[in-house]
């Protein structure tokens, strides 16, 4: 039933009678009850809009379990880094980063981190999660049903959906320098 409002399915009990109750019988309703109800799936039903990211702070996309393809296009059409898990189903494009556990480890790449935006469930390192509870890196996690919402650090901003900002510029010399960076 929860399932129907965060669009986000799972198990279902039922109680069934397969005898007779112990109880007397309820008497029988006076009027039908209308049974359509408004339909409220979807991000938009839990406030989780899709924003529109912001140029200027340092960004890196982390994509973990079940992260899908919608890593992947917006670490490339923003120019941000890709640090993507083997199981998010994001490791791939041009901006993936193989070696981001060892990265992130490295003061040059991992102190200069401003802003994550998180996919899926990433649990397959250290790293990630520390990164993600530092004071000084906003995070914001891409979640359109209530389940996914990954924040370790219990600050995230939590959102249906990202997209790249309107004015970026893949060519200039701020883009290509941090992702080429890493």
């Amino acid at each position: 039933a929860v399932g129907a409002d965060t669009a986000d399915p799972g198990p279902v009990h039922l109680n069934v009678a397969f005898r007779e109750p112990l109880s007397v019988a309820a008497p029988a309703l006076q009027e039908p009850i209308d049974g359509a109800l408004p339909a409220t799936a979807g991000p938009e039903s839990l406030g989780r809009k899709t924003i529109e990211l912001t140029e200027g702070p340092r960004t890196v996309v982390v994509a973990g379990a079940d992260a899908g393809p919608e890593a992947e296009e917006l670490a490339r059409e923003a120019g941000y880094p890709l640090l993507a898990e083997v199981s998010s189903g994001a490791r791939f494009g041009p901006n993936l980063v193989v070696a981001y556990r060892e990265l992130l480890r490295e003061e040059a790449f991992g102190a200069r981190v401003e802003r994550a935006i998180v996919f899926g469930h990433p649990t397959l390192s250290r790293e990630v999660p520390a990164l993600l509870t530092r004071s000084d890196v906003e995070v914001i996690v891409v979640a359109p049903t209530g389940a996914q919402a990954y924040d370790p650090g219990h600050r995230a901003r939590i959102v249906g959906g990202a997209r790249p900002p309107a004015t970026v510029d893949l060519r200039s010399p701020e883009v290509r320098g941090w992702v080429g960076s890493w």
